[in-house]
């Protein structure tokens, strides 16, 4: 599988893993009360923020190694 093709199933991927995520604690949040709902939203909204930066750094990684593998490819 080339390098280019992996941005997109990792972006997808870890989407869909993030989406799962909030659709299970939300399910959570119905018994809860206010103080409770915030903080954990608080939290959440802070890991996802976590999360983008780390697949913007990998996005980033995979980058550079497609431009490298393109020029390996041209060698």
């Amino acid at each position: 599988m080339h390098i280019r093709s992996r941005l997109s199933v990792l972006s997808s991927s870890m989407a869909l893993g993030l989406l799962q995520i909030l659709m299970i604690t939300s399910l959570h949040l119905i018994s809860l009360s206010s103080h409770q709902e915030t903080r954990i939203l608080a939290q959440l909204e802070d890991d996802v923020v976590l999360c983008e930066s780390q697949m913007e750094n990998w996005k980033t990684n995979l980058e550079v190694m497609a431009a490298k593998e393109e020029q390996y490819i041209q060698q």
